[in-house]
């Protein structure tokens, strides 16, 4: 469902409308860090003014239907990808991991956070269902490339707006409606 109503109406419809899986949820500019659950529905919302971009990925096994049942796998799929990344640095880094250099790596702060990554993860229980959700939030900021597709939109949007003549604010022509005038 895709719902442009704000998450309190939002909440209200999945309570009362039987077999929605996910609603996407605009307007209330909450920032859901994980998805919320309402029954069997998981609702997200990104956040507001364009700060950041919700991800949505569902992973759906075989027998999915209407009535089978979602699972969030969003906390496995972080941590997971925390420690991924930092393991590519630590390889990076230590590329020749030999008796002499081992001792190092161990006593590096990403070592050691992959650790802890690695406990946490083994402490989740895997989804009690075979299809799941995995849901990220993205911050938008000057880290984040823009995407060549959007850079051309833009580009073409602003080729098309006109110039204003100095000392005019607006750069579009603002078109009034014909006065009407009545005759008695």
């Amino acid at each position: 469902m895709l719902a442009h109503t704000g998450m309190p109406r939002a909440t209200e419809i999945a309570r009362a409308v039987p077999g929605i899986h996910l609603a996407i949820v605009a307007r209330t500019g909450m920032q859901l860090a994980s998805p919320r659950q309402e029954g069997a529905t998981f609702l997200v919302e990104p956040g507001r003014r364009g700060m950041s971009v919700g991800h949505v990925e569902l992973r759906l096994g075989p027998g999915w239907g209407a009535t089978a049942q979602l699972a969030d796998d969003s906390t496995r799929h972080e941590l997971y990808a925390e420690a991924q990344a930092d393991v590519a640095w630590l390889r990076e880094r230590y590329k020749d991991l030999t008796t002499a250099t081992l001792p190092e790596a161990q006593q590096d702060p990403r070592y050691l956070r992959v650790q802890a990554l690695a406990r946490r993860l083994s402490g989740l229980k895997a989804p009690a269902a075979r299809h799941t959700l995995v849901s990220t939030l993205i911050e938008l900021d000057r880290t984040v490339p823009d995407h060549p597709a959007v850079q051309g939109l833009v580009a073409a949007e602003r080729a098309s707006w006109q110039v204003p003549a100095p000392g005019l604010v607006r750069a579009h022509p603002v078109k009034l409606p014909a006065p009407v005038i009545r005759v008695r």
